[in-house]
């Protein structure tokens, strides 16, 4: 059975992005950047939103489990970012990562053309 991987590209700006260095400027704020790349990677598996499984209440808490990370840091987190606007809290259950909106490839091989694959 073959594995099928999403790609995505944080593209050359995202470290120098306006948001990010806002993010980073924070105490705590390369946590908040590490959950945030992890919720991308998260995100990749459903077109850039997260969805509620009903395991934990308020979402948060749930995200916090999948990406194995404090409900602390992550509620404070996705505050951060919905204030910075690249997180949009959809509903109770759902939560879309602007970032996302754009997947770059799905494959069951190899990244998409012109990039390596990095383990």
């Amino acid at each position: 059975m073959v594995e099928t991987q999403n790609y995505f590209c944080l593209g050359n700006d995202f470290f120098e992005s306006r948001a990010i260095r806002k993010i980073r400027k924070f105490a705590g704020g390369d946590t908040y950047t590490i959950i945030y790349l992890k919720m991308l990677v998260l995100a990749s598996r459903n077109n850039g939103r997260i969805l509620s499984e009903g395991i934990g209440s308020p979402m948060s808490e749930e995200i916090a489990l999948a990406l194995n990370e404090t409900k602390e840091n992550v509620s404070t987190a996705l505050h951060i970012l919905e204030n910075c606007g690249i997180v949009e809290n959809v509903s109770d259950t759902e939560i879309r990562l602007r970032h996302q909106e754009r997947p770059l490839d799905k494959d069951s091989t190899s990244p998409p053309e012109g990039q390596q694959a990095h383990a």
